[in-house]
């Protein structure tokens, strides 16, 4: 039995289109994928997430118009409001740190600590006052080899009232091609080339006084940086290739903190290069 990934970004497309039309034939979802999304698939792959979703009773098909299953999304939205309602009883998944705590979340490559990271950043940063989420990246690895999928964890900071501010630590023609992405980001993104962090293989995230960092094994930064090295024309950067290291099975650490000093002074870091 094949596997179905609800969070999968030609799922999640899907939803999204659905939610905005209402009901679309299958034609126009799929002419949408690519117009509205950026999204190129074959018809059986495209019938194969369809009739996955028909199947898990997500979406309701009529003739060749689909659209939401209301049980289905009246039942997430019921969960939703249980999960936002703060007078509920139970175990919080992630209690609140105290000041100069430190815990790390361990997986085995990217890929599988990349929604572990997405969590985080979502659960601790959206209840900090902070407005501000500040990002720091060696190199636009995320933007360049996860865009739909990274895309989608701004859109979610953004509609908790979170503004992104992301700095990138080098200026290579590969760097500054991600960084040109951002202009269709809900981001305020800027690049240097004499970055106040480590400028290879470190990831920072910001908010009040809450700390996410990971440093990437050195073989995984060292399959990036063939890339970021060598690429000097966005007909030679392969994408397949550059996404297959996120999926890489070399353990990978994230470091997750609350500090108030830290944080202060690592945030003074970003004014000089986010203004």
């Amino acid at each position: 039995m094949t596997s179905f990934d609800p969070l999968h970004p030609n799922t999640g497309a899907i939803v999204e289109l659905l939610s905005e039309h209402k009901a679309l034939s299958t034609k126009d979802l799929m002419r949408l994928l690519q117009s509205e999304k950026g999204i190129t698939i074959s018809h059986a792959n495209f019938y194969k997430i369809l009739n996955k979703m028909l199947s898990h009773q997500m979406l309701v098909k009529s003739g060749d118009t689909v659209s939401f299953n209301m049980a289905w999304a009246t039942y997430v939205q019921k969960c939703v409001a249980k999960m936002q309602d703060s007078s509920g009883d139970g175990m919080t998944p992630f209690p609140p740190f105290k000041d100069g705590e430190r815990r790390i979340f361990r997986a085995e490559s990217i890929e599988k600590v990349d929604p572990i990271w997405t969590h985080l950043i979502l659960h601790f940063f959206t209840q900090e006052d902070d407005p501000t989420i500040s990002v720091y990246e060696s190199h636009p690895w995320f933007i360049l080899g996860r865009p739909e999928t990274e895309r989608r964890m701004y859109d979610s900071c953004d509609t908790r009232g979170k503004n992104i501010q992301i700095l990138y630590g080098n200026t290579t023609f590969l760097d500054q091609y991600g960084y040109k992405l951002h202009k269709t980001s809900p981001c305020d993104a800027f690049i240097t080339g004499e970055p106040p962090f480590p400028d290879e293989a470190y990831n920072l995230w910001l908010c009040g006084d809450y700390i996410i960092e990971c440093i990437f094994p050195d073989l995984i930064a060292q399959y990036f940086a063939g890339f970021f090295e060598t690429i000097e024309r966005v007909k030679d950067f392969d994408l397949q290739t550059f996404s297959s290291i996120f999926e890489i099975k070399i353990p990978v650490e994230l470091i997750v903190s609350r500090d108030a000093k830290k944080a202060a002074k690592m945030r003074k870091s970003f004014v000089k290069f986010c203004t």
